[in-house]
C-alpha cells in the first residue's frame, strides 16, 4: 500500500507540532485514507496557523489562469493566504508569526504544472526569513522512471510562471525530490525537510 507524506509525519507526531505551523494545501491533498490533510494535522493536534493555497485556490475550482483571492476555509475556519493572485510569494507579514511552513500539494509529472514552481517561490521565502519547510512528499503519478522523463528542456529565455528552471517537460520526481535538487542547484539554501512516502515503486502509474 502507498502511503503519503502526510501519513508518515501523522503518524511521527514530531515534537515541533505545537509551534506555529502555516500549511500549503489545496482540497487535492489527503491522506491515503482520503481524510483533507489540513483536517487530519488539526485532528492531530497540529498547531497550524494559516494555510496557503496555490493555483485554482484551497477548493481547486478556479478556472486555469485566474486570480485568487484570499479566503477563509469553510473546513477549519482558517485564513487562507493565495499565492496565485496579487502575489506569487508569501511575504513577511504573512510568515511573521509562522515557524515551520508545511508543504502538502499533490502534482502531475509536468513541467508546466505550476504547484511544483509554487512550491520554489515558497522556498525562496523560507530561506529569506528564516523558516523551516518540511516537504509531505507524494508519488509522481505517471512513474518515478527516470528513463521515461521526456521532452525538451526549459528554453531559459522564456522562463515564466509554467517553467522558471530548467526541466524537461515530463520530469520523472517527485516535488520532495525537486525541492532537494533545485535547493542546490539555484542556491537557495533553505532550511528543508522532505517526509517521503512508502510502498511507493518507481515504476508505478496512478492508480497503482
Amino acid at each position: 500500500m502507498v502511503r503519503f507524506g502526510i501519513d508518515i509525519l501523522l503518524e511521527q507526531q514530531p515534537s515541533w507540532k505545537l509551534t506555529n505551523i502555516g500549511l500549503v494545501t489545496n482540497n487535492a491533498a489527503t491522506t491515503s485514507n482520503g481524510i483533507l490533510s489540513r483536517k487530519a494535522l488539526l485532528d492531530a493536534g497540529f498547531n497550524i496557523k494559516r494555510l496557503f493555497s496555490p493555483e485554482h485556490g484551497l477548493d481547486v475550482n478556479g478556472a486555469d489562469g485566474d486570480a485568487i483571492k484570499d479566503v477563509s476555509d469553510t473546513v477549519t475556519g482558517l485564513p487562507v493566504t493565495s499565492l496565485y493572485g496579487e502575489k506569487l510569494v508569501p511575504s513577511q507579514s504573512d510568515l511573521m508569526h509562522i515557524d515551520i511552513l508545511l508543504f502538502d500539494i499533490p502534482d502531475v509529472g509536468s513541467r508546466f504544472y505550476t504547484y511544483l514552481w509554487t512550491m520554489t517561490y515558497v522556498m525562496e521565502a523560507a530561506a529569506q526569513y528564516s523558516k523551516i519547510l518540511i516537504i509531505l512528499d507524494r508519488p509522481n503519478p505517471i512513474s518515478g522512471n527516470l528513463q521515461l522523463a521526456e521532452g525538451p528542456m526549459l528554453d531559459m529565455t522564456t522562463t515564466s510562471f509554467l517553467g522558471r528552471w530548467p526541466l524537461p517537460i515530463r520530469h520523472s520526481c517527485t516535488l520532495g525530490e525537486l525541492a532537494i535538487y533545485f535547493n542546490t542547484t539555484q542556491n537557495i539554501k533553505v532550511s528543508l525537510e522532505i517526509v517521503p512516502c512508502s510502498g511507493w515503486n518507481r515504476n508505478m502509474f496512478h492508480p497503482d
